[in-house]
C-alpha cells in the first residue's frame, strides 16, 4: 500500500507548489569526473524531496480510491436499453436499489468513495450517501425520502447508466 500511496503521490506532485523547479548546472565549471554524481546535485534533490509534504486528507483521500478501485478484470455493465430518469426514478419509487455487486462505495467525513473516484460530499447527499454505502441498497420508501434532493436522484442515475447500481432493494437493506 506504501508503494501504491508513494505512486499516487507522484501522480499528483505536477500540481504541487515549486513542482516546476529543475535542477541547473548552470555556472558550475566543467566536471573533471563526468561520470561522478556532483554533491550539488543530489542537494539539491534533497532539498526538493524535503519540502514534500501531505496532510491526512492526501492520506484519506488516496485510502478511499485504492480501497474503492476495482480490481483490473472488473468491467460494469450499463444497461442494455436504459430507462428515462423519469422512469428510473419512479421504479425505485416503488423496487428500491441496489448497488451492483461489484460496485465499491466508500465514504469519510469529507468525501466519498465510488469505484476508485473520489468526490468532495454535499451536505445534502451526505445522508443519503452513507445510507446507501452502509446498506449496500435502499428500499424504496428511503429513496422517496431522499428525492427532495433532486442532485441525489441525478447521481443515482448516473450510476445506474454506468451499471454501479441495479433496480431492486437488497434484502439488508
Amino acid at each position: 500500500m506504501v508503494g501504491q500511496f508513494l505512486y499516487h503521490a507522484a501522480e499528483q506532485a505536477g500540481d504541487a507548489r515549486g513542482a516546476g523547479q529543475r535542477y541547473s548546472d548552470r555556472g558550475d565549471t566543467p566536471a573533471r569526473h563526468p561520470a561522478c554524481l556532483p554533491a550539488r546535485l543530489v542537494d539539491q534533490v534533497e532539498q526538493l524531496i524535503a519540502k514534500i509534504k501531505w496532510s491526512r486528507d492526501d492520506i484519506a483521500e488516496f485510502v478511499g480510491e485504492y480501497m474503492s478501485e476495482p480490481k483490473a478484470q472488473v468491467f460494469f455493465n450499463a444497461p442494455e436499453k436504459p430507462l428515462s430518469m423519469k422512469v428510473f426514478s419512479a421504479r425505485i419509487a416503488t423496487e428500491g436499489l441496489s448497488l451492483d455487486r461489484k460496485t465499491q462505495l466508500l465514504y469519510d467525513s469529507t468525501r466519498y468513495y465510488i469505484n476508485g473516484e473520489s468526490h468532495a460530499m454535499a451536505r445534502a447527499l451526505r445522508k443519503c450517501i452513507t445510507a446507501l454505502a452502509d446498506a449496500r441498497g435502499m428500499r424504496a420508501e428511503t429513496f422517496v425520502t431522499f428525492t427532495r434532493v433532486s442532485p441525489m436522484t441525478e447521481l443515482l442515475y448516473e450510476w445506474y447508466l454506468a451499471g454501479w447500481i441495479r433496480l431492486g432493494a437488497p434484502a439488508s437493506a
